[in-house]
């Protein structure tokens, strides 16, 4: 998936939330009954209060001017007569810097102590210290950050008391407030994912004036501008610097997390999926809470997760959302406005034309395939060796494997492996007896590997110049060197054909000489049905001049063909 919007922000601006796009839930009196917390979504039970105590419960949050870059937190107060005794900020989200360290460095508490502790069976990162308020005013602070294990989540919380406890001698004070019950019961529900239903977009600011969440959000790739749904939520669109597809983010309530991916194909129809098969998940039932007009896709298996997919056409394209959450979303009714929203926004947007060619656009990506090779091959020999058969075309059967491979900045890489068996000679006793039987025509031996830099011409498909070392044992020379290629790929997106294709015209370093265009090596693979059937084609060649060698026996071609399966991964 794509790269969360929260990751990398700075969370010392959750000490003092700016007031533009300012959400504030009103106080609630909390009693031990189970409450969700508005901007985490999180269900605490809290536990009860002494006699002269009690909890008031309130969130906000904010969305940067220009950036739209969300900020945003629940407090749980524990009143003491009309007084707070405590104050707890609560902070959702990737761990801003990309750990807990960095995050509770730059939570804007100064330092006066910093440790690892355990609390309530979690594992904290602790710094402690002064937090100065928007309105100066110094407080003991602590601020604290668990992280969850394997993925980026993470929960920062503030822990601020009024008593003017010095900051050097704060530690122990700060850890026994930690301590409390209601510091474990924030801690269970974090760590159990225990959630409910909330709807931080209705909060109302502190003049009391309803919060109007309507703004823009810019699909780039689709093409279409929208205003988020009233459905209580708050939404971004994820940063994709790499990537064919726009994503939204719900960062409010964050648990349980849920993104939408949105892409549009270029047929009218739901039918022709454009997802790799290879990413089609086996089984599970068709997602439920559709709005009219849209359909179930496919289920994709996207980092050991199950994406649910529904489908809608608007005008002459499809439009596919990729619904994902920590598990299989079934029930898609609490997503029907937003789907309903972008699907009116790109129906009231032309269907943009072909995006320009952009250098890196491509993303990564990965071409494999393997299937069987049938050659047909044939050398002039002039003088036939004692034992070897007269020049005749050959007939080989063999297998192939390769692949070739790409990275965000451009570079390349490529291997092969194939070999074949001459289906009339192979197992004569010449054959047998003489070692290098293979550049006679016949069976056959390859094993390549290249690397290289490539240009993307557009959003699939890139041109690079490879150059590795080539192994070849036949069907028309035995040989082995540096070798340069130029090579062009393009994956299968929107139910078109996907391509590969490479030609080697040099090898510098090979036995057979030094002519620019011999021996020379040309090939075209084509994926259909997403990469699902493969069929290449092969030539190779190998002029007069060369044939001059003592190693190569006389001039000679060899044709491949190549049938099988492959896969793309991007």
């Amino acid at each position: 998936m794509a790269r969360h919007p929260w990751a990398g922000r700075a969370w010392a601006v959750l000490a003092a939330l700016p007031a533009v796009a300012l959400a504030t839930a009103p106080p609630a009196a909390a009693a031990p009954a189970e409450l969700v917390l508005p901007v985490s979504g999180l269900a605490v039970t809290l536990p009860e209060p002494p006699p002269t105590h009690h909890y008031r419960v309130t969130a906000s949050w904010s969305l940067a001017p220009g950036s739209g870059a969300f900020a945003g937190r629940d407090v749980i107060d524990e009143i003491v007569g009309d007084e707070i005794g405590m104050s707890l900020w609560l902070v959702p989200g990737p761990a801003a810097g990309g750990s807990c360290g960095a995050a509770v460095a730059g939570s804007g508490v100064s330092l006066a102590w910093q440790a690892d502790v355990v609390l309530h069976e979690q594992l904290w990162i602790a710094r402690g210290g002064e937090l100065t308020a928007d309105d100066g005013e110094h407080h003991v602070a602590m601020a604290f950050c668990a992280a969850r294990p394997g993925d980026d989540d993470a929960l920062l919380a503030y822990l601020v008391i009024p008593d003017r406890v010095p900051a050097a001698d704060s530690r122990d004070a700060l850890l026994a407030f930690a301590a409390s019950p209601v510091v474990a019961a924030v801690t269970r529900a974090w760590r159990t994912r225990h959630t409910g239903p909330a709807q931080p977009a209705r909060l109302t600011p502190a003049g009391g004036a309803a919060h109007d969440p309507a703004r823009e959000l810019r699909l780039a790739r689709v093409g279409a501008t929208l205003t988020p749904p009233a459905d209580g939520w708050v939404w971004v669109v994820g940063e994709r610097e790499k990537a064919h597809t726009d994503v939204l983010y719900r960062v409010a309530p964050r648990y349980p997390e849920r993104s939408v991916e949105v892409l549009t194909t270029g047929l009218a129809t739901c039918a022709a999926s454009p997802f790799d098969a290879a990413l089609t998940a086996k089984g599970g039932p068709p997602p439920t809470g559709l709005p009219p007009g849209f359909s179930p896709g496919p289920t994709l298996l996207v980092g050991g997760a199950e994406t649910v997919t529904v489908c809608k056409v608007v005008g002459d394209r499809a439009l596919y959302f990729g619904i994902q959450g920590p598990t299989r979303v079934d029930d898609v009714a609490p997503l029907a406005p937003l789907l309903v929203a972008v699907a009116d926004a790109v129906a009231a947007t032309p269907a943009p034309p072909s995006l320009p060619p952009k250098v890196g656009d491509t993303g990564g990506f990965a071409m494999l395939w393997y299937g069987v090779t049938g050659i047909l091959s044939w050398r002039d020999v002039e003088e036939t060796p004692e034992g070897l058969p007269a020049p005749s075309p050959r007939f080989a059967m063999g297998f192939d494997f390769g692949g070739l491979l790409g990275v965000d900045a451009g570079w390349l890489y490529r291997f092969h492996l194939g070999f074949a068996w001459d289906l009339v000679h192979g197992l004569s006793e010449a054959a047998d007896r003489t070692s290098s039987a293979a550049r006679y025509g016949g069976s056959a031996v390859t094993a390549q590997i290249d690397a290289g830099y490539g240009v993307d011409l557009d959003e699939s498909s890139r041109l690079g110049l490879l150059v590795g070392w080539h192994g070849v044992s036949g069907p028309i020379t035995e040989n082995s060197g540096l070798a340069a290629s130029l090579v062009y790929s393009r994956a299968p997106v929107d139910g078109s054909v996907g391509v590969f294709a490479r030609l080697t015209p040099i090898q510098p370093l090979s036995a057979n000489g030094r002519d620019l265009f011999s021996p020379l090596t040309a090939e075209v693979r084509l994926f259909f049905d997403h990469a699902a059937f493969m069929a290449g084609l092969e030539l190779q060649w190998i002029d007069t001049a060369s044939a001059a060698a003592r190693e190569i026996p006389g001039e000679g071609f060899a044709l491949f063909l190549r049938i099988g399966s492959g896969a793309v991964v991007r």
